[in-house]
């Protein structure tokens, strides 16, 4: 009878203690001359184990690549976020005779969007057990409503556009930071979490320069066609991705909110993030 393949690696594994630790296999007399050996493995044991190892261990080159193209969506993904800064006084004040505040709710209305969709996004893809799906459709749906954004001539309209565009990226660059952390274990998670806060604020930082010299060569709305373009880029990029299947049990939202009342400081870190996001987003628009 053919071993489950789970029990032949564990068997596998501890052969050697075994040998020590059972007088009664096929071990040779003390008085022998002889070391004590173990029996060879069946076909049926050995066989499934060693396709089980190559079934769990990961090819560093591949898991290079998959943290690289992951990293490099988190960082467009960002670079697109504030690549449209520098026009925006000029679209919003001067070709649609907003105000400063309409400006500002401009990227209000996509954190709104970031805070309501990124939470049913997850929830989705983990009980689908899929990222990828998620990832390219987030990114080719935003790229698609970024280039919409040049028949816009009303405040309204952009706001609303905004909104929708904003819950279609937070369904490519939230999702891609689970995939990244998905196969992560207790050792590559710091290094993999520093990896994506490196990609996510590089991105922020060359957006709003980069935008700056194409709203001066080429217009307000410049910096949302090049965002556009990068996005549907993008996309194909996420397309090339792994996709793994999803298989960590996820605690539900009861069991977090009982593990925060019973510890309140878990929420200290969340405390100063919000803080500092608030600080940045006194200073979006001048």
């Amino acid at each position: 009878t053919a071993v489950p393949s789970s029990l032949a690696v564990q068997f596998v594994e501890f052969s050697p203690i075994l040998a020590r630790a059972a007088p009664w296999q096929n071990l040779a007399p003390p008085d022998s001359g002889q070391a004590p050996r173990m029996p060879p493995l069946p076909p049926a044991v050995a066989r499934p184990a060693a396709a089980e190892t190559r079934a769990v261990a990961l090819e560093p080159t591949g898991k290079a690549r998959a943290v690289a193209l992951a990293c490099l969506c988190l960082f467009v993904a960002m670079l697109n976020l504030t690549l449209v800064v520098a026009g925006l006084k000029e679209l919003v004040v001067d070709e649609l005779r907003g105000s400063v505040a309409d400006a500002a709710l401009f990227f209000t209305v996509e954190m709104v969007a970031y805070l309501l969709f990124a939470p049913l996004w997850g929830a989705l893809s983990d009980r689908l057990g899929r990222r990828k799906p998620f990832i390219v459709a987030g990114f080719a749906a935003s790229g698609l409503l970024y280039l919409a954004y040049l028949g816009i001539d009303s405040i309204p309209l952009l706001l609303a556009l905004r909104f929708l565009q904003g819950g279609a990226a937070i369904a490519g660059w939230s999702t891609t930071m689970a995939l990244l952390f998905d196969h992560a274990d207790e050792r590559s998670r710091p290094r993999l979490a520093g990896f994506a806060g490196s990609s996510l604020i590089l991105g922020v930082g060359l957006g709003a320069p980069i935008g700056g010299l194409v709203t001066q060569h080429w217009g307000a709305r410049a910096p949302l066609v090049l965002a556009g373009v990068l996005f549907l880029l993008l996309a194909i990029v996420a397309a090339k991705m792994g996709g793994a299947v999803v298989r960590q049990s996820r605690p539900r939202l009861a069991e977090i909110g009982r593990a925060l009342a019973a510890r309140p400081r878990l929420l200290l870190p969340w405390a100063l993030y919000g803080m500092e996001r608030f600080t940045v987003g006194l200073f979006v628009i001048v």
